[in-house]
């Protein structure tokens, strides 16, 4: 069996956030949290949907991560780290 697929680079950085428990095994010990991640690639394969490579806010990176995981904006009631600020194009100090 041939698995084809693409790979591409975002042309701008998305920045967001990612179900912690995506990055955890599905530990729902992680239900609730996220966290900032930056969209850096996006991957195609047939009968699937996307996948996004994303850089995590701890340096982690991960590939095919599904679009399900992923947020635009940060879910209402909950807490995430030190990006949170960056996502409107301010800086750190």
């Amino acid at each position: 069996m041939n698995h084809h697929c693409l790979n591409a680079s975002v042309p701008q950085h998305i920045y967001g956030y990612v179900d912690k428990r995506f990055l955890h095994g599905m530990d729902e010990k992680y239900a609730g949290q996220y966290e900032p991640c930056v969209i850096i690639g996006v991957t195609s394969i047939p009968s699937r949907a996307l996948h996004f490579s994303i850089l995590c806010e701890s340096g982690a990176q991960w590939a095919r991560m599904p679009l399900h995981a992923l947020f635009h904006q940060k879910p209402a009631g909950h807490t995430c780290g030190k990006w949170a600020a960056n996502t409107a194009g301010e800086t750190e100090t």
